[in-house]
């Protein structure tokens, strides 16, 4: 169950709409130069990419330790939960994805930071 469900879709069709826009953008014809593990990562941190948006209380807590939550709150005094994963959100997907990455199927350590380091480029994509 999503921690904030009134949040907007991130789904996998929200996720879909991703792939296809990045497709839209890179084109068919540079496209086929991409090789087979550039095609992996851009899928995977596509697919991925807002899974911080749906994270456990438990998630949250655990990731929410290696983030700088002091800081921001000082910067945001009345933020609460809801306003820190949707601010974090992208570094929460990175966490999430480097704690699962086993049970992802995700390759290598190589692969994952890669996926990880979409995050920036994909959020300002989606915006």
């Amino acid at each position: 169950m999503s921690l904030f469900p009134e949040y907007t879709d991130h789904s996998t069709l929200h996720s879909m709409s991703v792939i296809d826009f990045c497709n839209r953008l890179i084109g068919p014809s540079q496209a086929s130069r991409l090789n087979e593990d550039a095609i992996y990562t851009l899928l995977m941190g596509c697919y991925l990419h807002d899974v911080g948006m749906g994270i456990s209380m438990e998630q949250f807590r655990e990731f929410s330790r290696e983030l700088p939550i002091d800081e921001y709150l000082r910067h945001h005094p009345g933020a609460d939960i809801a306003d820190i994963v949707r601010d974090f959100h992208q570094e929460l997907s990175a966490l999430f994805v480097r704690k699962y990455a086993e049970f992802l199927e995700i390759p290598s350590p190589e692969h994952v930071f890669a996926i990880m380091q979409q995050y920036v480029l994909v959020e300002w994509l989606d915006a």
